[in-house]
């Protein structure tokens, strides 16, 4: 019995060891996922800066030509109206790209959800099944241990009996245990 007593305390301490690993690799998972959405906004901030960057270098472009042509009213009239397509432009590349970029965000906030919640379900399954493995493991022993129990118990009362029929000088039949 004392052998079974410490397998079942092995079980458990192992138990105890592999729940904290699979919350780690879950924490490791989300704390992975949040990294790439960093990296994800960063990468969207970078593109708008740089679509900002453009629009002010086109309009600034158009300014210094529409300057530069300002003697002749109608070359700058078309300047203008070129300088305005072009911010127009920048806006619609702007809003393009932002849009590109929110989209990527969530995609990537979607990709990481659905990681953690596998992790999640797998680690909660997994503990599920150490739990059901070591409840059977300890139903088994006490069942042993009960059969043990009632032998030792029939024994006792047997002996009870046959010194009961040695006080009475009564003859006692010899019993070989079970």
């Amino acid at each position: 019995m004392i052998v079974e007593s410490r397998r079942l305390y092995s079980l458990l301490s192992d138990l105890q060891k592999s729940l904290p690993e699979d919350v780690y690799q879950a924490r490791i998972a989300a704390e992975k996922a949040e990294a790439e959405l960093q990296s994800a906004r960063q990468r969207a901030s970078q593109i708008i800066e740089q679509a900002h960057a453009e629009a002010a270098r086109i309009i600034e472009e158009a300014r210094r030509k529409a300057q530069a042509l300002a003697s002749e009213q109608e070359v700058v009239r078309l300047a203008e109206q070129q300088a305005q397509e072009r911010k127009r432009e920048a806006d619609r590349y702007e809003a393009e790209v932002r849009q590109r970029a929110d989209s990527y965000d969530a995609e990537v906030r979607h990709e990481a959800d659905s990681y953690d919640q596998r992790v999640r379900r797998e680690a909660e399954q997994y503990a599920a099944q150490v739990r059901q493995n070591a409840d059977q493991y300890a139903r088994e022993l006490l069942q042993r241990l009960e059969f043990v129990v009632n032998q030792a118990k029939a024994s006792i009362e047997d002996g009870f009996q046959q010194l009961e029929a040695i006080s009475e000088g009564l003859p006692v039949e010899a019993h070989t245990s079970p």
